[in-house]
């Protein structure tokens, strides 16, 4: 509804505010609606502060859930949603359902019209990060079919490290190297903005490109949980 103008009810093909969209003057349904959730999740205008949360992503198709590698990051979390559509699980190796958070996907601009993704940050205690032995998505209600996912615990959940190699390039910057067996994803953040700088799944990721080594956090994740490394910029090592 355009409340600035006259209250007109606006179709949702209308598009975005950008000079090569016709007509231009309002939003499309896909920005509406990110105003609208960043709204319900944040009724006072402030975004909740950050927190301990294990960030769980994945996308959702006609058949099935593809769950991406967990981390456990600082961020403000997702609101539990008791009509999502979606439920993500954390489970400890004897069974125990550790937490419940419901959610529903979004759906992928410019992919196939059933492809929806989801990034949901769960609030989770130091203790229950230790017992986590998997992280499964399930549909609520099993409406289409038990959809499920899950991400192996390995390295992490067993307390021994994979080894993490870092060999110092001409120039001042750093190359990591890692068991992508072990760690199937990682990623490289500013550790002051919180901002993603890279996605690494093969194992190799050349770190000169992301500016001043102090600022960045390097996250790696063996399906359930990550562990963070900081760089010394000294030396170009990686430290926990």
């Amino acid at each position: 509804m355009d409340t600035y103008a006259n209250n007109a009810l606006k179709l949702p093909s209308f598009n975005d505010l950008m000079t090569y969209c016709s007509p231009n003057e309002w939003v499309s349904a896909y920005y509406y609606r990110k105003v609208m959730d960043f709204r319900v999740q944040n009724p006072n205008g402030i975004p909740q502060a950050p927190s301990r949360v294990l960030m769980v992503s994945g996308r959702v198709d006609a058949a099935s859930v593809a769950l991406d590698p967990s981390f456990a990051v600082d961020a403000p979390p997702t609101r539990n949603d008791p009509n999502g559509r979606f439920i993500a699980e954390g489970v400890a190796a004897d069974g125990r359902v550790l937490f419940r958070w419901r959610f529903t996907p979004y759906r992928v601009e410019d992919a196939r019209q059933e492809t929806e993704a989801f990034v949901v940050a769960v609030p989770v205690s130091a203790a229950v990060q230790t017992q986590l032995a998997q992280v499964v998505v399930r549909e609520a209600g099993g409406a289409r079919g038990d959809r499920r996912s899950r991400a192996p615990g390995s390295a992490l959940r067993a307390g021994s490290g994979a080894p993490v190699a870092t060999v110092k390039l001409p120039g001042g910057g750093s190359q990591i190297s890692w068991s992508s067996s072990m760690y199937p994803l990682v990623l490289v953040r500013d550790r002051v903005t919180g901002d993603v700088l890279a996605i690494a799944r093969n194992g190799t990721l050349d770190l000169s490109a992301f500016g001043r080594a102090d600022r960045l956090q390097v996250l790696m994740s063996d399906g359930v949980g990550s562990v963070t490394y900081t760089i010394d910029p000294a030396t170009g090592a990686l430290r926990q």
